[in-house]
């Protein structure tokens, strides 16, 4: 019986036992099978022993895997009536359950009844007790979650857990982190603050009586509302399936099947992405118009990278499999498309790159992911050493996998990647953006990484924040800022993606291996539907702050450059041409054999100096000459070491790279280089002191926001020290400028490097340092192209967007003609709410009203509602005027008239009361002269016809006067 006072508890063992209880004190799948209020099931498999135990289990005992088991079985059974109290309960308060609980079997009498007491946890009411009877029909756990309880046993419950308190418990846990146990504890204190104390069956209070059965409770429902969640979706993908002919999910067949690789989206022949990927971003995958060129952009951008602090504890351990995740990939695809790749690396396919190999080389050896050989995490601690996953350019999270290698492995990129590809139509172009985009695409270039038919459709290129430390000509090709097509995409997306899971980490790092998977794989399904709802600010921010701000400011610096838009085209050719060919690497190749070489003449002039000065002392009898025979050695070992030195200066090849070069002495190649790294030097240094210099310009003439005190000293204090080191590097850059035109010979005919001013004003406006109105209106040119590109971009998406709503909202519409899946009703609010957030300058909300009422009206049929009944007073001089078309009936009294008669104006009757008037009612015999006369209401009927697009309203008007009763 239910009670509203303190309640004492019995319990049938002590709650202390530490039995796989997570290293932070949580819950997880694996802890111990006790109960707050210890359930049958879980006393019978409870250790007798528990104060012997001195060491964890770190994999599930056989009664685990039993436990588990029945769970799994018990679970899609409780679906239909917890989908049917939560839909009794939309809009309403939650109902308080009766004092006993009885089981709704048909049967009668010939069902055997059991009665068990089951403890409930409310979120206001404190704890109580119910009286459950249960039958073979109807078991425990039913009658409880037909009733909004939950149970945390899944046969002979003891306790249960109300839906409005897990509900909100989900909701905070999904915002914030895994707190099974701050939450269990802030329930007992606020309960015993309240006089509701939990006590065992000696009379002592319980420390922890909530922690376990509250975590296997919010555990299990969340499995619970997954199943209803996806019954939903079948219903809905079923009828997307039938009314647009596409792969949908609804049926297992119709999903690709990613371990066996038997079925592809090609196998199916559809032009459309798969349902899977639709639901996560309407933006990218809402389309149908597949096959666009790379120069154009492609078809669809995604970001792939890796984590390595979502690491998992070995320590930890596991528990058998509960969840179905929604974004992992399995474990087995990607170690298969590791061992192919791992096939294909002996066979080097000759292809051609445009970046050259030595710049490729330079970036692999600069990123700690170019090599999967490098350790990040070690695998003797932890099981698994991080995530890597796949995000669409609005932040979407789209798959992840484990990684659980020590390095970043290619396997990890190639196997999201193909992954995906199984869900997208056979014409559809793809660019991914990966910190090392380079190097995994000079693999693709060289070996068969990909399956058959996915190299040829995708591209890649490197992360906006990653990119400015490859090389230059690296960047020439796979910066995003200077690809055409690709916008104002960052591929920073997966980095966005890290933070909004960090708190996530050390949760996971301790919890057990498949709780940690479902804690992640929930918060990423929250992550993915709040993202999609904001889509819609997402492109609005872009237009303003993207393609508006950045298109303008572009636009400005191009007209006070004033050069030809020619012009910085052909010079951004010319660059790109320069800085990818090999020559452009040669001085760093120089740099290595000409170093050897000059170590080498260092020596020889050491040893030729040995030679002289020995030779001086024999002649003046300083030395015997029985040392001429050494000296002899020594001069022949002189004409080998400058033989070998002839040999390595050949090796370089200098003439051939540099045919200017050629017969140019050594000492002078060298100087030339040396200058050349100086000057590279004074370039980075002026640029960096001239952006300071602007910084304060800007402020002081009011472009900028003021700087203040502390800001300007800061400044200022900046400026000095690289006023002082720039003018450092000009200094030595004019003193190796006269040493190498000191021994500069006239018939080499190689020009000479020009000294530098001293003077930051004109250093600023010298033209053989830097170009500055070139360069700024090349970058320029470029920002202005990606505005333009990603407008364009963000149009297409805008309508994959209405595309997709649109088909949505017909797809649940006729699915909620289907009355066995309740709670549609919400998933269509849902979706028409939507549109307040959806709407954008490209596509207004307006835009998706009007669509969405005309695809509703040829669904449901056209609605028709009643317009305001207007009376004309026609008795006072200047009344209001009467259609042409109607005539006062006779006997007609005015609202003046009626108010004399009646006493009081009389209220215009609805347009509903006047035509079921008109069609129902009898007129009534008057038995006195003195009946008042019948009022004649004259009114207009106007019948709205919902405004479809593209067409004309329709209205219809009927005038007649209408007789009353």
């Amino acid at each position: 019986m239910a009670v509203d006072a303190p309640v004492i508890v019995e319990t049938a063992a002590e709650l202390d036992s530490e039995d796989w209880v997570d290293d932070d004190g949580k819950v997880g799948e694996n802890e111990g099978f006790g109960g707050a209020f210890v359930d049958a099931e879980m006393e019978d498999i409870a250790y007798t022993g528990a104060a012997s135990v001195t060491s964890k289990r770190l994999v599930p005992d056989e009664a685990g895997k039993e436990l588990y088991e029945r769970w799994k079985a018990l679970v899609p059974s409780l679906a239909p009536p917890l989908l049917k109290y939560l839909d009794s309960t939309v809009g309403k308060e939650w109902a308080r359950s009766p004092a006993s609980l009885i089981s709704e079997c048909s049967r009668g009498t010939d069902c055997p009844i059991t009665t068990t007491t089951v403890t409930a946890l409310f979120f206001a009411k404190g704890f109580l007790q119910y009286t459950v009877q249960a039958c073979l029909c109807e078991s425990a756990c039913h009658v409880l979650v037909r009733n909004g309880l939950f149970p945390t046993a899944p046969t002979n419950p003891r306790q249960a857990v109300s839906l409005e308190l897990l509900d909100l418990f989900l909701a905070l846990t999904e915002r914030s982190s895994d707190a099974v146990t701050a939450m269990a504890t802030a329930l007992n204190t606020t309960y015993r603050n309240r006089g509701f104390v939990a006590m065992n069956s000696k009379g002592k209070r319980i420390k922890e009586p909530f922690r376990k059965g509250l975590g296997y409770a919010l555990q299990w429902y969340d499995c619970a509302r997954v199943e209803i969640e996806r019954l939903k979706d079948q219903a809905v993908a079923s009828k997307f399936m039938e009314l647009f002919n596409i792969p949908s999910g609804a049926d297992s067949k119709d999903t690709p099947a990613p371990a066996s690789r038997s079925l592809t989206m090609e196998d199916l022949g559809v032009e459309e992405c798969h349902r899977i990927l639709q639901l996560r971003c309407a933006a990218c995958f809402g389309g149908k118009n597949f096959g666009r060129l790379f120069k154009d952009g492609a078809d669809i951008h995604v970001a792939v990278d890796a984590n390595f602090n979502h690491r998992h504890l070995r320590s930890a351990g596991t528990s058998a499999e509960f969840y179905s995740p929604h974004f992992f990939i399995p474990k087995e695809d990607v170690d298969a498309v590791g061992e192919r790749i791992e096939k294909q690396r002996p066979r080097k396919k000759p292809r051609q790159i445009q970046v050259p190999k030595e710049a490729i080389d330079s970036c692999q050896e600069a990123h700690t992911a170019g090599t999967g050989s490098t350790v990040k995490t070690s695998l003797e601690k932890f099981d698994i050493g991080g995530l890597a996953a796949l995000v669409c350019r609005h932040d979407i999270p789209l798959f992840i996998a484990n990684v659980d290698t020590p390095g970043e492995q290619q396997k990890y990129a190639v196997s999201l990647i193909e992954h995906m590809f199984l869900f997208l139509p056979r014409k559809a172009t793809v660019v991914a953006l990966y910190d090392i985009g380079c190097v995994v695409d000079r693999s693709v270039a060289q070996y068969e990484l990909f399956a058959p038919g996915i190299a040829e459709r995708i591209r890649f290129s490197t992360s906006v924040m990653h990119s400015y430390v490859h090389e230059w000509s690296c960047q020439l090709y796979y910066n995003p800022r200077f690809q055409d097509g690709l916008g104002l995409t960052d591929g920073e997306n997966v980095e966005r993606l890290w933070s909004r899971t960090r708190g996530l980490i050390p949760v996971c790092r301790t919890s057990g291996k498949h709780r940690r998977v479902w804690l992640i794989d929930r918060k990423l399904r929250m992550i993915a539907k709040e993202l999609k709802e904001e889509l819609g600010s997402w492109i609005s921010r872009r237009l303003k702050k993207g393609t508006a701000a950045q298109g303008h400011e572009a636009q400005q610096i191009l007209d006070e450059c004033k050069i030809d838009e020619a012009v910085l085209e052909a010079q951004w050719a010319d660059q790109k041409s320069a800085q990818t060919s090999l020559r452009s690497l040669a001085p760093k190749r120089l740099k290595t054999h000409l170093g050897n070489i000059l170590n080498i003449h260092t020596d020889i002039n050491e040893l030729e100096s040995t030679i002289e000065k020995s030779l001086k002392l024999v002649s003046k009898g300083s030395l015997p000459e029985t040392c001429r025979p050494a000296i002899s050695n020594l001069q022949t070992q002189l004409q080998k070491i400058e033989a070998n030195a002839q040999s390595l200066y050949a090796a370089i090849n200098i003439p051939d790279e540099f045919p200017s070069l050629r017969g140019v002495d050594m000492e002078f190649i060298r100087k030339l280089y040396l200058i050349r790294e100086v000057k590279s030097s004074v370039q980075r240094k002026a640029t960096s002191a001239f952006w300071e210099f602007d910084k304060l310009d800007r402020a002081t003439g009011g472009k900028d926001i003021a700087l203040g005190t502390k800001m300007h000293q800061h400044v200022r204090s900046a400026m000095t020290k690289k006023t002082a080191s720039l003018a450092t590097a000009i200094k030595r850059y004019n003193a190796e400028c006269q040493a190498l035109a000191a021994i500069a010979k006239a018939e080499w005919n190689i020009p000479l490097p020009e000294p530098l001013p001293t003077s930051m004003a004109e250093l600023k406006k010298c033209t053989t340092l830097m170009e500055n109105d070139v360069r700024d209106g090349i970058r320029a040119m470029l920002r202005l192209k990606r505005c333009t590109e990603e407008k364009r971009r963000l149009s297409w998406e805008a309508n994959n967007m209405l595309r997709w709503y649109l088909r949505e909202l017909q797809a649940i519409t006729a699915a909620m003609q289907d009355p066995i899946i309740p709670q549609l009703q919400l998933e269509l609010e849902e979706v028409l709410a939507l549109k307040e957030s959806w709407g954008t300058p490209l596509v207004t909300e307006a835009s998706y009203d009007i669509h969405s009422r005309s695809m509703l009206e040829r669904v449901q049929g056209s609605q028709l509602t009643w317009v305001p009944v207007a009376i004309t007073d026609d008795s006072a001089d200047g009344g209001g005027s009467e259609p042409s078309n109607l005539t006062d009936a006779e006997g007609a009294v005015s609202s003046t008239e009626a108010a004399a008669i009646y006493g009081e104006p009389l209220a215009a009757p609805s347009a509903e009361e006047v035509c079921l008037g008109d069609l129902f009612a009898e007129q009534e015999d008057r038995d006195s002269a003195d009946t008042p006369v019948p009022l004649v209401y004259k009114c207009i009927l106007t019948w709205k016809q919902p405004v479809r697009p593209y067409s004309v309203p329709f209205l219809l008007c009927l005038t007649q006067p209408i007789r009353t009763t």
